[in-house]
């Protein structure tokens, strides 16, 4: 009869190299390796195990003992009430030092809990505790950064160009600042790459969040708002630890059972395989330069500008897509109208332009059809109206005057401020 049977373990204080010399260049594998342990007991009571590569787990007088494949006890472990099976810390033979063992019937895709109860490897670190005491979720940072890593530099020197999507979705207008030629635009950002100098354990298919202290270790992308007034980064941004970032497998298969040296067992996937993914939100005032000839008949193209402010910049290619949902604003029509990536000065240039077209409709109604029809009536007055009503001609006059007056104040008030002359001065101007 076959049982299927696991046994993993780790020695404390490295006391197989001192009291089994034989197995000094064997531990690693001995230790890290799956065994298939066979029942070879020839009565029914007994409780004999060999490995397939001939290490023996046999009870002798109420004793466990873990033999090498040379027949030299190694471990041993009171029988009493324990059960064999789970994690358990065997004694070393002729020593006082302990190891840790970890007998199971899990395949390389489980994980072994401490009273060898398997689990879909997808429960280790779920934030569910599954094991009867929780040891599925110990151990649980995602992120595991080599020796070496330089989080300044998106790329290892080796690899040619790293691949980043960067998507940009325009939510709200939040307000269009004629003094300081600005506008103010709430947007979100979603940017993606693969970071293959990392690599990364216990991933979920859905959704794998990462905790603030793990990704603050990695290269994440900086970016630049060039136009606005303090050129603002985005990882100086206050809100910055509110960053969503996720890790997504490419492919879930590819996965690489290992044990820790705390000696439970994770599955570990390389970093060509993981994508990285950062969500935010930003409000930033970008300036603009308006021009104001045609007011109000105008029509405003703005941009935002942004840089992608990084060490090899000019190995990154950049896959930009960009999406609004912006409504109206006071008298404006919103559109998205371009979008660009390209290098400039060895940097990522992001330039996305809106348009803003003014619906002159309000002015028609409040301006230029009171203005008119002030003008008409004046006019009609000093041509249609005889002498004889001289002193009624006078009236109307000053009183078309002076509500022209009111207007013009008026208007001008409401007007931006510019040096050159716009087409509502024109009119203003004529009609006065």
């Amino acid at each position: 009869e076959k049982v299927q049977i696991k046994a993993h373990g780790r020695c404390i204080n490295n006391a197989i190299m001192e009291h089994f010399p034989t197995y000094k260049g064997e531990v690693d594998e001995i230790f890290r390796m799956y065994y298939g342990l066979r029942y070879y007991g020839s009565q029914d009571y007994d409780q004999n195990f060999r490995t397939y590569s001939g290490e023996r787990i046999n009870l002798r007088d109420d004793t466990w003992f873990f033999d090498s494949k040379y027949g030299q006890p190694m471990f041993s472990l009171k029988k009493g009430e324990k059960m064999l099976w789970g994690r358990k810390e065997w004694n070393v033979v002729d020593s006082d030092k302990k190891a840790v063992l970890t007998l199971n019937p899990c395949t390389t895709s489980e994980f072994a809990c401490d009273n060898a109860l398997c689990l879909d490897k997808y429960l280790r670190c779920n934030q569910e505790s599954n094991c009867e005491n929780g040891e599925d979720e110990t151990f649980c940072s995602q992120i595991i950064v080599p020796n070496g890593y330089n989080s300044m530099v998106p790329l290892a020197s080796t690899v040619a160009t790293l691949k980043l999507k960067y998507t940009i979705l325009l939510l709200n207008l939040l307000n269009v600042d004629v003094v300081t030629s600005t506008f103010y635009v709430q947007f979100r950002t979603n940017v993606e790459w693969i970071d293959e100098r990392l690599t990364y354990k216990n991933l979920q298919v859905k959704e794998n969040l990462v905790r603030l202290e793990d990704w603050k270790q990695i290269w994440i992308p900086d970016f630049v708002m060039k136009n606005t007034e303090d050129t603002a980064h985005t990882t100086t941004n206050p809100d910055e630890h509110h960053s969503i970032v996720k890790l997504d497998m490419v492919n879930v298969t590819k996965f690489t059972p290992e044990y820790s040296d705390q000696y439970y067992n994770d599955f570990y996937y390389e970093g060509s395989n993981v994508r990285i993914s950062k969500t935010n939100t930003y409000s930033y005032a970008f300036i603009c330069p308006y021009d104001w000839r045609d007011y109000p008949f105008d029509t405003q193209v703005c941009e935002m500008q942004i840089i992608l402010a990084s060490a090899r910049s000019n190995q990154i290619e950049v896959d930009l897509h960009t999406f609004s949902n912006l409504s109206d604003y006071s008298t404006f029509t919103i559109l998205l109208t371009n979008y660009s990536t390209r290098i400039v000065n060895d940097q990522n240039f992001i330039t996305v332009q809106i348009k803003m077209h003014r619906d002159f409709t309000p002015l028609l109604l409040n301006t230029y059809l009171p203005t008119f029809t002030l003008t008409v009536i004046n006019q009609l007055t000093n041509y249609f109206v005889g002498y004889e009503l001289f002193e009624g001609i006078i009236a109307v006059n000053s009183t078309t005057l002076m509500t022209l007056a009111s207007l013009f104040i008026s208007v001008f008030n409401s007007m931006p401020e510019s040096t050159y002359i716009k087409m509502m001065d024109i009119w203003m101007i004529v009609t006065f």
